[in-house]
Order: C-alpha cells, then sequence, then structure tokens
C-alpha cells in the first residue's frame, strides 16, 4: 500500500513516513523496513530530479509542453511488473531528442 502511495503522490508527510517506518523497525528490524526506506529514497530522487528537470527548463526557456515527472523505481524494490512494450507517442519522442542535446 505503500508503494501505490508514493507512485500516487497521496502521501501526507515526509515526517510521518519516517516516523511509521522507524517504529516499524523498532518493532520488526530493519530486514523487514529496508525496502520501505529504499522506496522513500527512490521517491525523494524521483523529487529532486523532477526538480532539476523544471529548474532546466526555467533556466533554458523551455516549455513543458507535457507535464514531465520523474519516477525512479528500483526493479529490486517495488514490486509492481514490468510492461512488455512501451510506445512513446511523437511529442514524447521530440521532446526526448531536444533534451538529449
Amino acid at each position: 500500500m505503500l508503494a501505490k502511495r508514493l507512485v500516487a503522490q497521496s502521501s501526507t508527510s515526509e515526517d510521518c513516513k519516517q516516523l511509521m517506518i522507524s517504529k516499524l523497525r523498532a518493532v520488526c528490524g530493519f530486514p523487514f523496513t529496508s525496502k520501505l526506506e529504499r522506496m522513500l529514497q527512490d521517491n525523494d530522487a524521483s523529487k529532486n530530479l523532477t526538480h532539476e528537470y523544471r529548474a532546466y527548463c526555467k533556466e533554458k526557456d523551455v516549455q513543458d509542453m507535457v507535464g514531465f515527472s520523474v519516477m525512479v523505481l528500483n526493479s529490486t524494490v517495488w514490486s509492481f511488473s514490468t510492461p512488455s512494450n512501451v510506445i512513446l507517442s511523437i511529442g514524447v519522442i521530440i521532446i526526448y531528442c531536444f533534451l538529449k542535446q
């Protein structure tokens, strides 16, 4: 359930998440909470990358046409299945090529 809340960005407070994990660690031990902690680290990395992208767009005066955001999901931590085929729209491909330069 935590994974779904983090991906949907519906969590309320960073402090509440950290408090919940520290209480679980005290009761259940580190092995039980290690994946949860890595999920929070991935979530923080996602927020940082999205913020850096928006700062880049602002600095270069580039309009964010698609509302781009980044989600870091380490495959060993997150329990989502991998899509078999990903097809990108032409708009996303154009933006990707522009940013790659």
